[in-house]
């Protein structure tokens, strides 16, 4: 069963709590930039992309 996601932007923004990448349970929209950027710039990926959730 999937947990449901948390969003990350509050603390981020006051910069209370830790990265993304510490806590894979938590999940921030900034978390896929690069992976976007990747995709726009190269197409879709041939294999799945883990997302770390």
């Amino acid at each position: 069963m999937h947990r449901p996601l948390r969003c990350t932007a509050g603390a981020a923004r006051s910069g209370v709590g830790r990265s993304t990448l510490d806590d894979p349970e938590i999940f921030s929209p900034r978390d896929l930039a690069t992976l976007l950027t990747d995709v726009i710039a190269s197409g879709v990926p041939a294999a799945p992309v883990p997302l770390g959730i």
